[in-house]
């Protein structure tokens, strides 16, 4: 009976640690180290999720989404190089007056303990939008897992507020909304101001304040095709040559040890009549290590990120959630 209780301890123990490295990656999300984290092992063992080309979620109806294949043609973009064409729309999207977009993310964390496994999914979806070099990020997170330690997944509405000519950089959140309809109570935002350096310090990674990704010839462009008015790019990247900050950047919560970071794929979805941005879909792979009362347990993480852009070159309006 001993031997019984003290494994079965261990395997709560386990399977609390990966409850507590999971609420949806910070790319966009975040909060802080005390309330989120991701997870991730060395040899993932769950299929990997296929690419969307739009959000599995419908686009908010309120939105005005123009039609860009419909804008008049300028340049040909179908024979550019693949590598010449994603950084000429990027380039579009974040030295133009401005974006806007749609954002939403699956994730799935696995861990397993004395033979026994458990799967932790998680969403999140909202916004990005860029208005010269000022960015919002605004995401509603949720896990409808119901399982052992289920209370310690976190639900919450989040934001990322950067003004980098004036130096700033404002997180919150808010665990009193409504996931469905996409609102908030603003009166119950908890927000903290830093200036922009702090902000980038602590998170690392903001897409909406820069696309941290070169594409170089040390990637692999394994499929480049057209598809009606627009070409997609497949890429895996050699996550060996990344930036410090991307491979980093999933451990910024301080909940996720000996974080490797195995694969990164990147779907790229750009409009041949006028090089336009419609979407960029990420499929990634961590692997490391979550803690729960002194116990160590390997966690794989694996998440599909997409975006999907409604607005080019336009200033945008963005203000600073829960402020008036």
């Amino acid at each position: 009976m001993k031997y019984k209780k003290l494994r079965y301890n261990i395997i709560v123990f386990g399977l609390v640690a990966i409850i507590g490295c999971c609420v949806a990656f910070p790319l966009i999300t975040g909060g802080s180290k005390n309330d989120i984290n991701q997870g991730a092992i060395e040899e993932p063992s769950i299929i990997e999720p296929e690419i969307p080309d739009e959000p599995s979620e419908p686009i908010d109806p309120d939105l005005d989404i123009p039609d860009d294949s419909d804008e008049e043609e300028g340049e040909d973009f179908e024979y550019y190089k693949a590598i010449d064409l994603i950084d000429y729309s990027l380039n579009m999207l974040y030295n133009g007056k401005g974006f806007s977009s749609t954002i939403r993310q699956t994730c799935t964390n696995t861990a397993n303990a004395m033979g026994a496994t458990i799967t932790v999914p998680q969403e999140s979806s909202g916004t990005i939008k860029r208005s010269g070099n000022i960015s919002l990020q605004e995401e509603y997170l949720w896990s409808d897992y119901t399982g052992l330690g289920s209370d310690q997944c976190k639900n919450y509405y989040s934001f990322y507020y950067i003004d980098k000519d004036n130096n700033k950089f404002v997180e919150g959140k808010s665990e009193d909304y409504d996931r469905t309809n996409k609102t908030y109570n603003s009166s119950a935002v908890s927000s903290t101001s830093m200036t922009y350096t702090e902000g980038m310090n602590k998170w690392l990674v903001m897409y909406g304040d820069s696309f941290p990704i070169k594409t170089t010839k040390s990637d692999t462009i394994y499929s480049d095709k057209i598809e009606g008015d627009y070409r997609v790019i497949k890429v895996i990247y050699a996550v060996n040559k990344l930036s410090k900050n991307v491979k980093e950047f999933y451990g910024t919560t301080g909940q996720l040890n000996n974080i490797n970071y195995t694969s990164l794929e990147i779907v790229y979805k750009i409009n041949i009549k006028n090089g336009r941005m419609k979407s960029i879909s990420r499929a990634e792979k961590l692997t490391g290590t979550g803690e729960a009362s002194g116990f160590k347990t390997p966690v794989t993480t694996m998440a599909v990120t997409t975006q999907t852009f409604t607005s080019w070159d336009k200033e945008q309006e963005i203000k600073i959630p829960g402020q008036n």
